[in-house]
């Protein structure tokens, strides 16, 4: 299909049937279907001065458009929640590959570039935005029209996995789909072990391979991120990303992307790459040093009590920290005296600083922890939302659990975690990564974490030991 979408100068998207008049309960009839669009049309930035012209002439019927308008981009805030082509993934293609795309509602048409050109004007211009939301009686849900149509356009950073990432949420009939829809948008080269559109190949295989070129081409930065996310495709190597899972997918997305922003700060491998490689039954041979194993967790896996919450949950975030500051008073009380941290620098130092992932997020980019950030952190566990940290600390306490190792380094990892899990650096990945020995001896991937003292090379400029080669099932 890519290659038709591709070649093609106008697509047409079937959002289908208009509800009937009388019939079906949609909080408007066909005729304010009509005069919501032919507002927009009248709202095209390129038709310049709009405001004066429209102002006065949509204003009896708000309530009825916002009905309207909301339904068109497949809101759950409406009545009429029929449009379901913002849900499937497919459609992706619909949107994005034709020259242009014009979408039919029963009896009406309007471009999806018309949608685009509005969302993209109510940022850049106040009065613009005040105008539409009153318009179309949006009262504070204007970005349940603005967020659907932008977010097709999103500039990813990473071309491939931000695809990826962005869409699983999206449904699909089959979850090869979740792959062969998306590899339509993305560079023909990007999976070079991945023939396109062959179902003859299970899920269970697709995934494996679409997985292993990701790790090829990126190292380990495609599994980040995934905060002891379940599979739910059957015999799945624990590796291996499950692209059809769509549990927590749009949540899982923004775990992905705020370990990315991590994962490329660091560099626990010293620059070290060696390839890995892929064996028949699954397995996934990778090159490393084990640098230590988990002996103590925070209690009772209180973030697993809020996976889905809010990443905005300041108070999620507070209980989360003051169980993890337990652990660490707790096993500082069986400790020597000396307050000195086995990565250098004091214990306390240590603790906030990997409370934070030592880094500080702004809105423009992520940098290092500064000790004047300690009386940050101080603050915001006294209750100040507006601290510089907190950002840092929602992050990093979502769903991931404190840990601290046999030989006493301070980290952070994903809500599954078990004592005597291994940490492992790979010669593939910027971080260390958390596996789990099972009683026959087999290795299972857990998920990546933070080690404070680790994250620069430390461990292995020191290692005493050397590389060795590790299978992943």
């Amino acid at each position: 299909m890519r290659h038709i979408y591709r070649k093609s100068q106008r697509g047409i998207i079937w959002f289908g049937e208009l509800p009937v008049d009388f019939k079906d309960d949609a909080g408007f009839h066909r005729r304010h279907a009509a005069t919501a669009l032919e507002l927009l049309s009248e709202l095209d930035p390129d038709r310049e001065p709009y405001l004066p012209h429209i102002a006065g002439r949509y204003d009896n019927e708000p309530n009825n458009l916002k009905q309207v308008i909301l339904a068109l981009v497949g809101s759950s805030c409406v009545k009429w929640r029929s449009i379901k082509w913002w849900q499937r993934i497919w459609t992706l293609q619909e949107a994005l590959l034709p020259s242009v795309s014009i979408i039919l509602w029963g009896s009406i048409s309007l471009s999806l570039e018309l949608l685009v050109r509005i969302a993209k004007r109510m940022p850049e211009k106040d009065e613009y935005f005040q105008t539409f939301s009153r318009l179309f009686g949006l009262q504070d849900l204007e970005n349940e029209f603005y967020k659907p149509i932008m977010s097709l356009y999103t500039r990813e950073v990473d071309p491939v996995l931000g695809p990826l990432y962005r869409w699983r949420a999206r449904k699909a009939s089959d979850g090869r789909d979740k792959v062969y829809a998306l590899i339509g948008l993305l560079p023909i080269s990007a999976f070079p072990n991945v023939p396109y559109c062959d179902y003859s190949l299970s899920c269970k295989e697709l995934f494996i391979r679409v997985t292993f070129d990701l790790i090829c081409s990126r190292g380990m930065l495609p599994l980040v991120g995934r905060r002891g996310e379940e599979h739910i495709t059957p015999d799945l190597p624990s590796w291996a990303v499950d692209w059809a899972s769509r549990s927590h997918a749009e949540t899982n997305y923004v775990y992905f992307w705020l370990h990315r922003q991590k994962f490329i700060r660091f560099n626990a491998n010293d620059g070290r790459f060696y390839a890995p490689s892929l064996l028949q039954n699954g397995g996934l041979v990778l090159s490393g040093i084990m640098v230590g194993s988990i002996a103590f967790i925070s209690g009772d896996n209180l973030s697993q009590r809020y996976h889905g919450v809010s990443l905005g949950s300041n108070t999620r975030a507070r209980t989360t920290v003051e169980e993890w500051t337990r652990l660490f008073r707790h096993w500082e009380s069986t400790q020597p005296p000396d307050d000195l941290y086995v990565g250098g620098g004091s214990r306390q130092d240590a603790f906030w600083r990997t409370v934070l992932g030592d880094s500080i997020i702004s809105d423009q980019e992520e940098l290092s922890a500064s000790e004047n950030d300690y009386d940050d952190f101080v603050s915001y566990m006294k209750g100040s939302n507006y601290s510089a940290v907190a950002k840092s600390i929602r992050s990093m306490t979502h769903n991931q659990e404190f840990f601290i190792t046999k030989d006493g380094y301070f980290g952070v990892g994903p809500r599954n975690l078990q004592r005597g899990d291994e940490l492992w650096i790979p010669f593939c990945s910027k971080v260390p990564h958390v596996l789990h020995r099972q009683c026959g001896g087999e290795l299972k991937y857990v998920g990546d974490a933070y080690v404070h003292g680790m994250m620069h090379g430390e461990a292995v400029r020191e290692a005493k030991e050397a590389p060795r080669k590790i299978t992943i099932y």
